[in-house]
């Protein structure tokens, strides 16, 4: 049975599960928008650049990097979260960047729930904000589905993610802290 695991973003439990599945012989994938090869095209090119550059953008980079994962179990889907990240680092109002987050995560699921519809997996794990449409597609095709969801309710989650934000600035970009997101997810989901 293939097992098929989803996050868009740098996400280390996404990574601890697909790497448990593969050190127990299991055959799974990863799908993603980024991982960071250490072997990849893009290490190789980072290798040209100066050394005080090329530590910085190191750096970044292996926030999207779990040295558990084989990289031919990741199959990337870069162009959501290139546009996402691009306009984060241009400083995007955090209105119209929450609303690009919303985009991204639901572009990135509608992907997800294609390969599944193309590719049967017996088992597809999707993490929240991004699944709603991976497990309908799970469900539709006879697929057991799990939705990894770390917090149990929104409300406590916004509270989690601002609270990490602060203390871990580094990994706020992969927190949701909008409402209108929480908002959307809960009336997704009809919470």
């Amino acid at each position: 049975m293939t097992v098929l695991v989803s996050h868009s973003g740098s996400n280390t439990l996404a990574y601890e599960v697909t790497a448990g599945l593969a050190a127990e012989n299991k055959s799974v994938r990863f799908e993603t928008a980024f991982f960071y090869r250490r072997d990849g095209v893009v290490a190789r090119l980072v290798r040209l650049l100066p050394a005080p550059l090329r530590r910085a953008v190191e750096r970044e980079l292996m926030r999207r990097h779990d040295p558990r994962l084989d990289g031919s179990l990741v199959r990337l889907f870069p162009w959501f979260e290139v546009i996402y990240v691009a306009l984060k680092r241009l400083s995007l109002s955090e209105p119209r960047l929450q609303r690009v987050l919303l985009w991204r995560d639901h572009a990135f699921d509608r992907r997800i729930a294609r390969v599944v519809a193309r590719e049967r997996p017996g088992l597809v794990i999707a993490h929240d904000g991004q699944a709603l449409a991976t497990i309908c597609a799970a469900k539709r095709h006879g697929a057991v589905s799990v939705l990894n969801r770390v917090t149990g309710f929104v409300s406590e989650a916004m509270l989690l993610y601002r609270e990490e934000a602060e203390l871990c600035p580094e990994v706020a970009d992969s927190l949701s802290r909008s409402e209108e997101h929480t908002s959307e997810l809960q009336s997704r989901l009809h919470l």
